[in-house]
């Protein structure tokens, strides 16, 4: 081969060597990069709403407490931990936005009966 076809040969495999980093490696890059899918409420509410009310209640609330107590570095609930001191607070947990209105159901008139 010509000196010419070598200077060809060596400057493709450069660029197809992309100076060196396999797909592999830029691929596990990329999954490094990328930023974890922020939780909403409607998370919170889906794991610890048991009754499926739209409202915590107290023994709801207290899952959350102790779930976060186990693991404070938990996605779910760190958001919520404003002064970030590891604990949340019942304020703390108050804080956590209803995933939807509950309206209690309307009372219904008794008819009079006739005496």
């Amino acid at each position: 081969m010509s000196r010419i076809n070598w200077v060809i040969m060596a400057a493709l495999a450069v660029a197809l060597g992309a100076g060196g980093a396999s797909a592999a490696e830029k691929a596990k890059k990329d999954k490094t990069t990328q930023k974890p899918p922020t939780k909403t409420p409607s998370d919170v509410y889906a794991k610890y709403d048991v009754n499926s009310n739209g409202t915590l209640d107290p023994a709801e609330k207290e899952a959350i407490s102790k779930d976060f107590a186990a693991n404070p570095a938990n996605a779910l609930l760190k958001p919520y931990d404003k002064n970030n001191d590891g604990k949340l607070s019942a304020d703390e947990i108050m804080s956590i936005p209803a995933t939807q209105h509950v309206t209690p159901p309307a009372k219904q008139k008794q008819p009079k009966k006739n005496k």
